[in-house]
């Protein structure tokens, strides 16, 4: 049931290098794509890369990566944010490292490598977005559609993870698929099956704490007369 599923969702950084099948793609892909949005229209691109151009991929943006003397901040001005402290714990709670005053920057930097080499999954998909006026709109339809291909694959026993560095390096990914530069990269997700042998991926009897990555109390994030 799709209750099972949303609850039983957690946060993947290892996988198998067995690929899924054809069809298990093509129909993760189909059911991803039947989900409301705000434009009506399918306004997202997806290319899917495994095997050797996955391999490619991987090796182009860890070249570049290389070449680049100071790696690239995803997240900041956490400090004075509600979810200061949820983002503060982040980092170690997903790596099971301890952590600094800022470690969810700090052990994003130094993972950022393993980010590029797609946490081992088989397979990765690159949303693309048209550079158009109403970007936010189309942005927030990509990411509707990024979630339901996450349900989608966990549905069928696969999962999947967002790849948010990935943009950082868009001219090679660009390059490598042969896409136009029309097209804006929002994000990649990496995704197969998970390696069950990893602690970090190993899913726990508590929804709230799969991956040692916990959501906010509701409370603290939703405003509800009931809550």
């Amino acid at each position: 049931m799709l209750f099972d599923v949303i609850r039983g969702h957690h946060s993947d950084r290892k996988f198998l290098p067995t690929p899924m099948s054809v069809t298990d793609i093509e129909e993760v892909l189909a059911d991803a794509s039947i989900f409301p949005n705000a434009n009506t229209i399918n306004s997202w691109t997806v290319h899917v890369v495994s095997g050797a151009r996955r391999s490619a991929h991987s090796k182009r943006t860890l070249g570049q990566f290389d070449s680049v003397q100071q790696p690239p901040i995803l997240a900041t001005g956490y400090a004075d944010a509600t979810c200061s402290d949820h983002a503060k714990n982040t980092g170690p709670n997903l790596h099971g490292v301890p952590g600094d005053e800022s470690p969810d920057i700090k052990l994003g930097q130094e993972m950022q490598p393993e980010y590029l080499r797609f946490h081992g999954a088989p397979h990765v998909a690159f949303l693309f977005m048209p550079i158009t006026d109403d970007e936010v709109r189309t942005a927030d339809d990509v990411g509707a559609y990024a979630h339901a291909f996450l349900l989608a694959l966990e549905s069928r026993g696969y999962y999947g993870v967002l790849q948010t560095l990935v943009p950082a390096f868009a001219d090679e990914v660009r390059d490598v698929l042969g896409v136009s530069d029309e097209l804006e990269l929002s994000f990649a997700l990496s995704f197969g099956s998970v390696d069950p042998d990893d602690p970090i991926s190993a899913p726990v009897d508590a929804p709230s704490s799969h991956c040692r990555h916990c959501p906010s109390p509701v409370p603290e994030v939703t405003a509800h007369p009931n809550v």
